[in-house]
Order: structure tokens, then sequence, then C-alpha cells
């Protein structure tokens, strides 16, 4: 509803034009297009909304999302391009490396802003939307990461818009949450069913440009209907504010609003819901409470404050006289610290010391709150200069501080304007926005306010659609465009004794009846009674006086009868009558004060013009209502003007003529003689009142002097108290510093600590919390003050609340492990908060992250698992060729030369060799693991390799009735690697074909050259992988089959050996299969070498019988097994040698000294005296220089053989040995 035009406060730019249709603005980045997709998927094509799509585009790549929207509605989607005008049932998406605005129902595309911190394009498009739409616009957050879309969403829901924001289902859930703890979100929901609220929203009133409701016809009633009067009655009750003079419209579209979100459609119904539900009549207040601010919002207007107002501020200022400022509806405090902050900037720049104290008010206590803390989300940027932001702020983990200074400089309190007590003395009072949120009434009551605050060089700052109206009296105008006004030097009488609005609710009857204050001036109701009497009775010319017979009002010509008289202008209507006419009216206006009824004078004589008149007078006393006290003197002429008869030439008058004028003449006389008489009287009555003055003055007097006695004591007593006020204000200002060094010393030690710490009062709600805890909980500072159960924590523990409660109540202590949703363990401990004089005043909730320690103890359980796997595997394998070897040993006994022995032979050899190499691999794991195994690295041919170790396994493959396949390319392919581990490797995977492969299954190996790598295949048809245990098949001890029925054998070392020696060869390998029963792939790739001639190839398989060597002089074998001693000595005789055997260091030296062998053989680990010291020792004796010695250990690494070498030893060969391989040593080292 527009102001009147004479109304103050208001001016021609107040209210906007409204749009026909809702807009709605969405906003997204990091997921946002599945969520696009779903919201529009599930919007009907007639809404009669247009939908605005701000999503964050790469500003360097062409972008496909409308094409990709456009799949998902029968809408008409478009790229924004030539600015077009919005129209509804159309979605616009904004194109990439743009900015893009809300202006005139146009969506304007800007130049992609790259200044300050992050580009924000969803909070730039939201802010233009909510200044040109207000109660219309519709903001909506979905996924993305940051914090963009806040302020906009806080701008639409400040201008009454409805907000969204996707709830869990989020992707990326960094905007939706940042919105959310801003509190200004009205709908947290999925796309979906944001959608089906936009549907719904689309058509309701609220949203449409003149919508009817209870305040449509509201006119110029503050109170439109008993149903509202009761709402404001109820706010009033609950809030102590009186609402009931704001602007109408302004409470439709707040009342309207949360009917709307509560989906009533009747203003019955929100009302039984206010009576019921305290919180909506909370929430209805903050709604009303309009809440639309920023850090320098206005940056035209605070330049011009700083090149006009604060340099005539700051002139002739000393350091003890500090620059006070007023700012109202400060809200959340970024007003009053923007004025601070330019204040200190004007201060810098003059090189002065003036202090600033800003008192800031606001009937918002959480806004208050808020600005105390002086903590602001770290979107500001877009707000605040870096320079600023640099010099007089402090960047925290949860956003952007105001330095201590600057808070110090500022006051925060909640104060209603209307009815509390002003501030006074100020230098400059700012309120911005406020007075066109009020009706006409409250405006002509607050302008006065302010002038009476003012100091006498005061300015007061407007917002930009207000002015003072009708106050131009009390104010100048400084800078129009900017609306700052000074104050000028009129007296303001301000009636402080009771609030500013008294609240007046509709009473049986429907009529209000205003309060004994609220009426208009007396000028004004007398000009109207008059006018009533007059019109109705008289037409005469005439005046209004009040009882002072000043003149109110000249009514018709009065010339003839008033003039002004010589001197200073006077309004009084006794110095301002003719000649003829001041006897007459005095006595009249006393007779009619005393009498009280209208009096009349007839035949008066008036000189005029030289001429003479005959008037008659009539006083009329005024009764109307605000009208008392008041007369209205009328001159009502009789005949024409007659010449004086002193100008005129002597004549004998006749007889006639003659006897009138001295009747006239005598009448005259008499009534002379009646005023001078009165006269007479009235001055005896004036001496008696002088006198009776006089005697009260003289007692007034004495009475003053006893004041002013008392007085000089008071003073006396006041000076007494401002000395021990001075002395507690150095006190608290030392104490003061006391507690900000502690709470300086608790901020670090908390944050040093690094714990994730959470202070919470009795009653659960959050104290305060570390920057830990707000990373690892998500907090920002609009949890403080909220319960601790309202808030969505990441962490997995339902019974937080009731755990703390009984803390509380118990005072014990509770400590119980806990997950995040993001998979991180923590430890949770809960403590009772004590205070000093060890009372319970909360709870203390502290988290400890043990993520590691758990995955510690999981892989250490885990590798204790398979520890025990394979120990238990171990033993099997190793006890599968013991049997044999047992049973073997048995039948050789029985069998003594019989025809089964070289059978037995034969199974006996199988079984070492299958021992021989589960101890092989299980080296080979070692060595790889510790990373001291050595490749001979060297160029050479794959293809060979390949062929060799496919004749490794060809007679395993043929005992299964296999099928072996092998697809080699023709020539070679060249590789750098060590040919005896690269067929190893090969050879193990073609052993794992062959085993997991049932009696005639299919091996294929294929061999191929892929640009430049060379590719190896090898495939079965076997028993296949399972799908869980394929990421796993490369590590150590993993099988296939872990039951104890295991019939395929190994250790499960055989692949990760694989994976290791591929690797160190610069390759990769893989493993592949369909699942169980339906076989495996393996594929390995290693690096090509360009083809080099002389490569070199797997030498064929043959197999040689060794030549017996030739007898040595005498060999010597020491070994404490008796067993193994006894057996190689055995076959060394067998084979022509002269043995003798020792089972100790020292027994091994005795025998030598008197056998002198020619050669040998040392166990190394031996009790007592080990091989390496026995070999030094026998190095020592006669002739041991040329003796051969060889080391025979389990031990087979390099530095075991390298020890073995420096004891002195020939050789060294690894158990178990080989008869062939140990005589070929012997005779080589004999040579």
């Amino acid at each position: 509803m527009e102001s009147p035009p004479d109304a103050p406060g208001v001016g021609p730019s107040a209210e906007l034009s409204e749009p026909a249709f809702p807009i709605v603005g969405i906003g997204a980045s990091a997921g946002g297009l599945d969520a696009f997709k779903q919201l529009l998927q599930a919007l009907p094509a007639d809404t009669g909304a247009a939908f605005v799509l701000v999503q964050h585009l790469a500003p360097t790549h062409v972008s496909m999302l409308a094409d990709i929207l456009a799949r998902s509605t029968t809408m008409p989607v478009v790229e924004v391009k030539d600015e077009p005008r919005v129209t509804p049932n159309c979605v616009y998406v904004i194109p990439p490396n743009r900015t893009m605005v809300m202006i005139d129902g146009h969506l304007r595309l800007l130049p992609r802003e790259e200044g300050r911190g992050q580009h924000r394009p969803v909070d730039a498009f939201l802010r233009s939307l909510a200044e040109q739409d207000s109660h219309q616009a519709v903001g909506v957050i979905l996924s993305g990461t940051g914090t963009d879309g806040t302020f906009g969403l806080a701008a639409i829901k400040a201008e009454g818009g409805i907000t969204f924001a996707q709830d869990g289902t989020a992707q990326q859930d960094g905007m939706p949450k940042s919105a959310i703890a801003a509190g200004c979100v009205d709908f947290i929901l999925p796309p979906d069913e944001i959608a089906a609220e936009l549907a719904r929203i689309g058509r309701h009133p609220y949203v449409t440009p003149d919508p009817p409701g209870p305040l449509a016809a509201a006119g110029n009633e503050p109170l439109p209907s008993a149903a509202v009067g009761n709402v404001l009655q109820l706010l009033h009750k609950t809030t102590g504010v009186d609402f009931r003079n704001y602007r109408s419209t302004t409470l439709y579209r707040r009342i309207t609003r949360r009917m709307l979100l509560h989906k009533l459609d009747g203003l019955d119904e929100y009302l039984r819901l206010l009576r019921s539900d305290a919180a909506e009549v909370q929430s209805l207040y903050r709604d009303i409470l309009i809440s639309v601010t920023a850090f320098f919002r206005d940056p035209q207007s605070i330049d011009a404050l700083k090149t006009t107002v604060f340099p005539a501020l700051l002139k002739g200022r000393t350091r003890n006289e500090p620059v006070r400022v007023w700012v109202l509806g400060c809200s959340t405090g970024e007003e009053a610290y923007s004025i601070a902050i330019a204040i200190a900037e004007c201060v810098a720049d003059r090189g002065t010391q003036v202090p600033a104290q800003i008192f800031a008010t606001d009937l918002n206590e959480h806004g208050i709150a808020k600005a105390r803390a002086g903590l602001y989300a770290k979107n500001i940027v877009q707000d605040v200069s870096p320079e600023r932001l640099a010099r007089f702020f402090v960047e925290t983990d949860a956003g952007y501080q105001v330095v201590k200074s600057v808070r110090d400089a500022c006051v925060f309190a909640r104060q209603n304007v209307l009815s509390d007590p002003p501030f006074s003395r100020m230098d400059l009072i700012t309120c911005r926005n406020l007075l066109i949120y009020m009706e006409p009434v409250l405006q002509r009551q607050i302008l006065p306010l302010f002038h009476y605050a003012l100091k006498p060089n005061g300015y007061l700052w407007l917002g930009s659609s207000e002015t003072v109206g009708t106050f131009t009296d009390l104010f100048g105008v400084n800078d129009s465009r900017h609306k700052i006004f000074h104050k000028k030097g009129a007296q303001t009488q301000l009636h402080l004794t009771t609030p500013l609005t008294t609240p007046v609710w509709p009473s049986r009857a429907g009529r209000v009846e205003p309060p004994p204050g609220e009426r208009r001036g007396a000028t004004a109701d007398a000009q109207k009674e008059a006018d009533r009497f007059a019109l109705a009775k008289y037409s005469p010319p005439g005046v209004l006086v009040n009882s002072d017979l000043e003149v109110l009002q000249f009514r018709g010509d009065t010339g003839p009868y008033l003039t002004q008289p010589p001197g200073k202008p006077s309004l009084n209507l006794l110095k301002m009558t003719r000649e003829g006419l001041t006897m007459g009216l005095r006595t009249l206006v006393q007779k009619v004060l005393e009498d009280g009824t209208t009096g009349r004078h007839e035949g008066l004589r008036v000189k005029s013009d030289g001429a003479t008149r005959e008037v008659n007078l009539q006083v009329v006393p005024l009764r109307g209502e605000g009208a008392a006290g008041c007369f209205l003197v009328l001159f009502e002429p009789v005949g024409g003007p007659t010449r004086d008869v002193s100008a005129i030439t002597p004549a004998a008058p006749e007889a006639a003529d003659a006897e009138r004028e001295i009747a006239r003449l005598v009448h005259e006389l008499s009534a002379t003689r009646e005023y001078m008489q009165s006269l007479g009287e009235q001055q005896e009555a004036s001496n008696e009142e002088l006198q009776s003055a006089n005697e009260e003055i003289q007692s007034a007097n004495e009475e003053l002097q006893s004041i002013n006695e008392e007085l000089q004591t008071s003073k006396e007593e006041i000076q007494s108290s401002n000395e021990e006020l001075t002395t507690v204000n150095e006190e608290m200002i030392h104490r003061n510093e006391q507690l900000g060094r502690a709470n300086g010393d608790l901020i670090n030690f908390l944050s040093s600590t690094h714990l994730a710490l959470v202070t919470l009062g009795p009653d659960l709600c959050v104290r305060r919390f570390t920057p830990q805890a707000e990373k690892m909980l998500n907090l920002t500072t609009a949890a403080v003050g909220r319960p601790i159960g309202d808030l969505d924590l990441p962490i997995d523990y339902p019974e937080l609340a009731r755990e703390l409660a009984v803390v509380i109540n118990t005072a014990r202590i509770v400590e119980q492990e806990v997950r995040d949703r993001n998979g991180r363990w923590f430890s949770m401990r809960l403590r009772p908060y004590r205070t000093p004089d060890n009372h319970i005043d909360g709870a203390v909730l502290v988290f400890v992250d043990i993520t590691v320690q758990k995955r510690a103890e999981d892989a250490l359980r885990e590798a204790d698992r398979r520890k025990d796997e394979f120990l238990a595997m171990l033993a099997h394998e190793l006890r599968n060729p013991l049997a044999p070897l047992m049973s073997s040993v048995e039948l050789l006994r029985l069998a003594a030369g019989g025809e089964g022995t070289e059978r037995v032979r034969a199974v006996m050899g199988r079984q070492l060799d299958k021992l021989k190499r589960l101890v092989d691999d299980l080296l080979d794991v070692s060595r790889v693991n510790q990373g001291k195994i050595e490749l001979k690295s060297e160029p050479m041919d794959l293809v060979g390799t390949v062929s060799a170790a496919v004749e490794a396994v060809q007679l395993q493959v043929d005992a299964q009735a296999q099928t072996l396949s092998v697809v080699v390319p023709p020539g070679t392919l060249s590789v750098q690697g060590d040919p005896t581990r690269l067929e190893q490797v090969v050879t193990n995977l073609l052993g794992n074909a062959v085993k997991y492969t049932d009696v005639g299954g299919r091996i294929e190996v294929v061999l191929e050259r892929r640009e430049r790598q060379a590719i190896l295949r090898v495939r079965d048809s076997g028993i296949g992988i399972a799908p869980e245990l394929l990421p796993r098949v490369f590590d150590l001890f993993t099988q296939a089959d872990t039951s104890s029925a295991r019939s395929r054998g190994g250790l499960g070392i055989g692949l990760s050996l694989v994976r290791q020696l591929v690797q160190l060869h610069g390759g990769s390998v893989e493993a592949n299969s369909a699942g169980l029963g339906r076989g495996s792939e393996f594929v390995v790739r290693l690096p090509l070498l360009p083809e080099l001639p002389g490569l070199t190839q797997v030498p064929e398989r043959v197999h040689t019988v060794v030549a017996p060597s030739p007898t040595l002089g005498g060999i010597l074998v020491v070994d404490d097994n008796v067993d193994a001693a006894e057996s190689l000595a055995l076959l060394l005789r067998l084979s022509g040698h002269e043995v003798r055997v020792a089972h100790a260091g020292l027994a091994a030296i005795a025998i030598a000294a008197e056998f002198q062998p020619q050669a040998v053989i040392l166990d190394i680990g031996m009790p007592g005296m080990d091989g390496y010291a026995v070999a030094r020792a026998l190095r020592t004796h006669v002739g041991g220089q040329e003796r051969i010695l060889v080391t025979l250990s389990g031990y087979g690494q390099e530095e075991d053989r390298q020890r073995s070498r420096e004891a002195g030893c020939n050789g060294h060969l690894v158990k178990p040995v080989n008869l062939p391989d140990l005589e070929k040593l012997l005779a080589s080292l004999a040579k």
C-alpha cells in the first residue's frame, strides 16, 4: 500500500511494481545436473511460474546444459541470450562465463566477476530477484559445494519470499547446508517434492500482484479486521511489540506467508495455530522484523558520509570527544560495523585519534547476539574489499570476525524505538529502510524523536526510499540523492513518560478508539469547528482566536477592521484592531469569558481609510473537540462608510442628527466609564494577585535556596560516587584485560589441542565449540544457542541427547566409539561441565579421531586371520609330501630291493621336489617384500621364455589329460628383464591354470604385441574366481579354496610373487573371471624394447647325466642334525669318498686336525659354535689354506652367501641339495 503524499518517511519509489507471476531462481553447482533433471521431470508444464537455472559452469567451455535439460520437461528450455523478458512456463539457463541478474523483468547478462574470492553467480541472481520481485520471489538451492546462494536466499526471505534447499539426497551438500545453517530456508526437501511445492505455490494468492485477503481492502484503517487484530494482539502479548501501526501490506504479506508455509487457507485457522503453538508466534515475529542488511550495502552513500558528514563531525574534536552514532534496525550488525569501519578510515586519513561510539539497536534478539559476536560467513568477500578484510577482519575456520577494536566501539542492544527511551546527544542517526514499514502516525512521532536525540549539528541518514516528509522545519537537506539531512534549530517537545504507541484493540462494536495522546493539533480542530459554525449560520468576515486572543485564522476580508500596527509583527487581536473597536471588543471578550455564552455589541464605529463604518461585533466561544478556549470574532457591517464629521465643513446639523450623535456619545461615554471601572477592578485584583505571587516567590526563593544547598551536598556525594565509579571502572578495565587474555589463552589452548570439543548448557544447547568440532560436526555460528538434538550431526549415534542428559544428571563420564558418515571413527567422551564451585552446569562433548587406530586394529585382525590361515595351509602342504615320504621309507624297509623300489624312489623324488618348490616360493616372497631380490636384467626374448615355461609344465598337463594351446608371434618380442624370474612368472601362471582346471580342461597361452607392450594372456576353463575374491586374488596367502577339504594345494603365494616380479620389471598384471565355474584369465603386460640382435635365449631343457666326480682325499661333514649328517655321509660314501662326521663345532675342529680332510661341508646354524666360526678356525690350522670349505644351510639369502665368503668358505649351497649339484661343486673346487 502506498503512503499518502504527505506522509513523512516514504518517497515515491518506496513500492516497486510487481510482476504478474512468480519467478523461481534455482542455483546449483557440483551434482546439480541430476537434481535439475529430477526437479524438471516432476514439474507440471503449466505452473504459471518462470524458472531461471543458475549453474556453476566452466568459463571456457561451451555449455550443453539447456539441451540436456530440455529432455526432462515439456516446457521450453533456452540458454539466455540478448536479455529476454521473462515469461511464465519457461525455463531459462545461464550461459557460461557470465553473471546474470534480474532487472525490470529482463534477464541481463554481465561479465563474469573475478575480483574477489570465488565466482558467486547464484548469490548475484537471487539478490537481484529479491530486489525486483520482493515477496513474490522464490529461491531454490540444490546440490553444490561451497556457500554460493546463502546470501541470495537470505535476501529473498527478508523480502518475504519463499525459499527451498535440497535435503540429504544432494550429491554435494555444501551449498544446501550453508543455507540451512544460516536459517534462511523454509522447506528442506528432495527435488521431486520441491517441484510439487512449487506447483502449489505458483497459483497461490500470495504470489499474485493483488491478492485477496483480510487486508486487501484495508484502506486507511490500521486494523482492518478483528481476526488480524487478534493476531497482532497475540503478538503483542507474547513479544511485547505492538505492530498495530505497521504497514498493512507488510503485515498481510508476512501473515499470508506463514499461512502458505503451513498450507492454511483461512486466517481463523492460522489464529488457532498461533494460540496452540508458541514457536509459530516467534516465527511470525521474526518474519515481520525485516532483516535485509549487508556490509557497505550502499557504497555511494557511505562515500558521501566520508566526504561530507564525517569530516564535519571530526573537525576540532579531541580524543575525549567520541563520535556518537545511533544505528536503528541494525539487524545482525553489518551496517553498524560498516559505519564504524568508515569512521576509522576517516580518522586514520586525518591522522587523529578520535574514538567512535556506535549504539546499534534492533528488536531481534537473535540478530543482536550474532552482531555482538561479529562473526560472519566467508562470502562477505563479495561486499568487503580485500584491503578492509585484511585490516578490519580476522579470518577463522568459521568465517571472518570483526577485529576487537571495532567490536569494542559498537554497543548492541535490544530496543523498541516506539516505546523505549531514545539515546541523546547523537552526532549521527542512521535509520535506513525502517520508516517505509510504518504507517504515517508512527513516522510523525519518530522523526521529532530523532530531532530530539541529535546534537545541534547532528545528521540524519535515511534509506533511499525515505524522506523527512513535512518535517522540513526540523531537518534540512544536505544530500538529497543519498538522503542525508542535518538538524535545524527548531524546538521539539517530546512526552516520553508513556510509550509512543499504546495498544488499542477493536471494541466489540468494531470501532477503534484513539488513545488520549493521539489527537490532532488544536489549530486544525478549531479550524474545522469554526468552518462548521460560520458556514451554518454566518457569512460575515471574522477571525479565529485562542484564549490569549492570538489570531489563528483570518476568515474573509478583515482589512476594514484589523491592521498590523507599526513595529514588531503581532497576531494579537487587540493590537490589530482599528480605531474605535478596541474598547468595545475588549469589553465584549471579557464578558464572554465570564459568562461563557455568545456576546454581541452593536453600533460600534470604526475608522478606516478616512471613513467611518458602523459595525456590530459578535464573539462566539467554540466548544467542539479540540477547540476549547478558542473564539470566533465576527464583524457585521451596518450600512456603508460615511465621511468623518471632522473632515466636513461645519454646518448646523439638524436637531434629529444632533440628538442621535449625543445619544451615541453618551452611550460611548457610559461604556468607557464601565470599562474604566472594570480596569480599576482588574487592577486591584492584579495587585492582590501580584502581592500573593510575590509572597509565593519569596517562599519559593527560600525553598530554592534550601534545594540549592541540598544540590550542593548531592554534588559532593556525586563527586564521591564518581571517584568510586572511576576506581571501579579501572578495576573493571583491568579485569576485562585479564579476561581477554584468559579468553585468548583458552582459544589458543583449545586450538592447539586439535580436539573436537563442544560445551553444552543444562538445556543441551550449544554454548561453544572448537574449530576442529566445527569441521568434524559441520557446525556454524548459527548452532550456538540451539539444542544439540536439533542439529544434523554427521555421527551415527541417535542416543546422544539421552546420554548427555544422563551425564548431567548423574555426573558420570561416558565414553563410546562412534562412526561418522564418511566412515571415520571417533572416541566420543561425554563429561559433566563443572563450575568453579563444583556445580554441574552442562556437559562437555569431546571427539578424538581414532580412525588410524581402528584401521590398524582391523589390519592386525586381518593379518592375524591370514597368518592363521597361512599356518594351517603351510602345515597342510608340508604334511602332504611328508606322508608319502614316510610311506616310501616303510616300503623301502619292507621291500629291501624288491620290485617296488624304483617306484618308491620316484614318489620320494617328486615329493621332495614339491617341498623344495614350497620353500623356494616362500623365500622368493620374503626377498621381494624385503626388497632384497636382485634382478639380472638384460635384453631378452619373451617368446623363448614362454616356450621354456610351457615345456616345464607339459608333464603336469599331460597327467591331467588337459589341452594346452600356445599362440606366440613370429620372430622375437624384446623386453628388458631377468630370464629366470620371467620364466618363474609364466611357470607360476601355468601351474595355477593346471592346478585349478579339472581333468580334460582347456588351457590357452597367447603372447602378442600391442603398440609398445608385450601382452601375455593365460586362460583356463577351470573353477573361476568369485567376484568378492577377484580384487584380492594377488594378495599374499589368498586362495580360492580355503576349506579343510582343499584338494588343489599351494600356499597362496604364487600370484603375489607373480605381481611383484612383474612390477619389478615395470609391467602390470590383472585377473579376470566371469565367476565361479566359468574359468579365469590372467593378463601380463611388459614394456617392449626395440628389436636388437643377440638377445638372450632361454636354453632348452636337456636331461644330462653328471659324471662322477673324482675321489677327494677325505670329506668331513659337520651338522648338528644327526640324520642329515649321516644321510649325506652315506651318499658320499656310496659315491666312493672317505667321509667322517661331526655334530658340533669343536668336535669338527678336533676331527679335522686328526683326519686332515681335503673338503669340509659345514652347516651354519649349529649350537655353541656356528659354521662361520668353524670355517675361520679351520683356515688357521696346518693345511687349512688349501682345504675346500663349503657351507650347506637353510639360509639362502645373498647376505648369507656373503658372510660365507667372508668366513673363508669356497662355496655356499642351500638345503636340500641334490647329490649331483654337490659333487659338481666339489669337483670344480678341486680343480
